[in-house]
């Protein structure tokens, strides 16, 4: 059956909710929402001046450009009733009108700047990957929470944006030598878990290639997928779910105007597993998918601030806590015909490996700030445990049950807590292909294809469309650009060596600006990332590895890339570093306590003296701390995701 689906510009719904007005546009606003400015810097310090209000300073640093945008002396964080304004107009603890520097009063618990202040002794050392973006730029000296001083009154530092700019100066930046490829114990326990007692747990995993392990296990596809359907609320036959999914491959599809077209080799795969399945519907028990690997991405997470691409809309603080990940690779069984492209023979079976990597990619469903933190350290925990122990393993299986789980979130389709399913296979036809699916009518949903996020229609590379949306600074890849159909359907990836370029009048070669913007457009696309802006032969995680655990890029594990363009600068990558780096910052955030401000009162002195009051809180009755607005200050330097993997 075709379809045509178009995908929401938002990505899922993305609502950043912020304040940006000039004071005469504020006042014929009826609510404060808009972006948040670019910030350099967010420091804290204690204060005793508003006993009623909390007892630390937050302080935001925004460069004069960035001020000059805004047109604005504050910003505010939230939506609806839930909002926290930082403001630059000298009053309500701010030092100095116009400076570029916003405050907002908070609490700080005692609890939490001692825990704060520990985990940083225990925990840093004297020097820190940097990273902008994913892109590994150097070196700089680690700079520890010092909750003596932070007691006595002195402005902490929390975090820093990292730009070419801020390097040398502000991080004591330092580059040469920073990519060493391979992966670390710790990546392997929490990050990339691959090792073979967990994809081959005969407890919770099922080898469709030798009858070992559960069928129907917790971490097997069937499993996911019986989950996902959630027929005790849906209705919907989990066979059925996901025979209409694979029925995509089988007719061509139109999405966003595009043709995206048939790969017929699928309807093989659907009659073999059919046969084994004793000739009716689709038995899920057998699945032809093994286990690759469980992939935590807290780094994904939408925040105020940005970040991510996906998941819930609205709210005030965290949106989520990132996404969390199942990576299958598809097998051909003993009795399933082999018409597929270059498979390979499993030693001591009667199965084949494919180039065919299916995966799961739910959203974590946790906003509190205290909850996301928690979600960081309930992975790091991980670490402590030997690998593969049965202890390793009930507390994985717990974690994974929290977003994998039927009803793991009653907010969106299904109940399930389903971000989307991506595919990545060249073993059905030429050329590789990437494609995406979501559950997007709610309250059930089969599988609906859709846009691939953040990546142009092929058709565009080379040509001034392209050109034209790379030096416009406009990020993510929109649905239409210039008022023509933009955003594709799937992700062909003709050659290991692809990437995206442009038609002059951009000049790689010539102008460095205009090399970044074309890498920065390339290098967000599914096509480009799996291709020669990372040096990555298409997949990432490997499905086709003879023998586990599936090999990974240098993307993940340490890689320096010429730009394939113009063969400079030489770009350094080791995400799997950055998302450690990332993981451990999360899991030691302060959760600062702000009291909601009386947004009609606001609105009102906006309109009728063009200026913010000075109390403004007057009105609401304070609540306890305890249930107040729980935010994350470090994140709110978070800049939105530049790529999506």
């Amino acid at each position: 059956m075709k379809r045509s689906i178009v995908q929401r510009l938002t990505y899922g719904g993305i609502v950043i909710a912020v304040a940006l007005a000039s004071l005469g546009q504020a006042a014929a606003q009826d609510e404060l929402a808009g972006d948040l400015p670019e910030m350099d810097k967010v420091s804290v310090r204690m204060t005793q001046s508003f006993p009623d209000v909390g007892n630390a300073l937050v302080t935001v640093h925004v460069s004069d450009a960035e001020r000059e945008k805004l047109g604005q002396d504050f910003f505010s964080v939230g939506a609806g009733d839930d909002i926290v304004i930082f403001r630059d107009d000298g009053q309500g603890g701010d030092e100095r009108a116009g400076d570029g520097v916003f405050t907002a009063i908070a609490t700080v618990t005692d609890q939490d700047r001692a825990e704060r202040t520990t985990t940083d002794r225990e925990t840093d050392s004297a020097e820190q990957l940097v990273f902008s973006d994913r892109e590994l730029v150097g070196v700089s000296e680690s700079k520890r929470f010092d909750g003596d001083a932070f007691g006595r009154g002195a402005e902490i530092t929390l975090a820093e944006n990292v730009s070419p700019s801020t390097l040398s100066t502000t991080l004591g930046f330092r580059a040469a030598g920073v990519v060493v490829p391979g992966t670390n114990a710790f990546q392997e326990k929490v990050l990339m878990i691959r090792d073979l007692s967990v994809v081959q747990d005969p407890a919770r995993t099922f080898d469709p290639c030798t009858g070992a392990g559960t069928p129907m296990g917790a971490w097997t596809f069937g499993r996911l997928i019986t989950d996902m359907a959630n027929s005790g609320a849906s209705g919907i036959d989990p066979s059925v779910f996901v025979e209409d999914w694979l029925n995509n491959w089988l007719s061509a599809q139109t999405i966003n105007t595009f043709n995206v077209a048939s790969r017929l080799n699928m309807a093989q795969l659907i009659a073999d597993w059919r046969a084994a399945s004793g000739g009716g519907k689709l038995d899920l028990s057998i699945a032809p998918f093994r286990l690759l690997a469980i992939v935590p991405r807290l780094d994904l997470r939408q925040t105020v601030g940005g970040g991510g691409y996906s998941g819930p809309a609205g709210g005030n603080q965290f949106l989520d806590a990132g996404e969390a990940r199942f990576v299958f690779g598809v097998v051909i069984p003993k009795g399933y015909t082999d018409v597929y492209i270059a498979s390979s023979p499993i030693p001591s079976t009667d199965c084949s490996a494919l180039r065919f990597s299916v995966i799961v990619e739910y959203g974590v469903p946790k906003c509190r700030c205290e909850d996301v933190r928690g979600w960081a350290r309930q992975w790091i925990r991980l670490n402590s445990l030997p690998l593969g122990s049965p202890a390793y393993l009930a507390r994985l299986e717990r974690l994974t049950r929290q977003f994998a789980r039927a009803n793991a979130n009653p907010l969106k389709p299904n109940g399930s807590a389903l971000n989307q399913l991506r595919t990545n296979e060249i073993a059905l036809a030429f050329p590789w292909n990437l494609r995406e699916f979501r559950l997007t009518v709610f309250p059930f949903s089969m599988f609906q294809e859709t846009t691939v996020a953040d990546t142009p229609h092929i058709s565009f590379n080379n040509s001034p469309t392209i050109t034209s949306y790379m030096l416009s600074g406009l990020r993510p890849a929109p649905l239409l650009f210039g008022g023509v159909p933009f955003l594709s359907g799937d992700s062909p990836v003709p050659n290991p060596a692809f990437f995206w370029n442009g038609a002059p009048p951009l000049n790689p070669g010539g102008n460095p600006a205009h090399n970044q913007a074309r890498f920065d457009v390339s290098f967000r696309s599914c096509s480009g990332c799996h291709g020669g802006e990372t040096s990555t032969v298409f997949v990432h995680v490997e499905p086709q590895d003879p023998v586990l655990p599936a090999n990974l890029s240098g993307f993940l594990t340490g890689i320096s890339v010429p730009d394939p363009a113009v063969g400079a600068p030489v770009r350094n990558f080791d995400d799997l570093a950055r998302r450690e780096k990332d993981i451990k910052k999360l899991a030691k955030i302060l959760c600062f306590r702000f009291r909601r401000v009386h947004v009609s009162n606001v609105l009102a002195v906006l309109k009728e003296q063009r200026r913010l009051p000075f109390n403004l809180f007057e009105g609401l009755s304070p609540l306890p701390v305890e249930q107040r607005l729980s935010l994350s200050v470090e994140d709110l330097v978070k800049r939105p995701a530049k790529q999506i993997h």
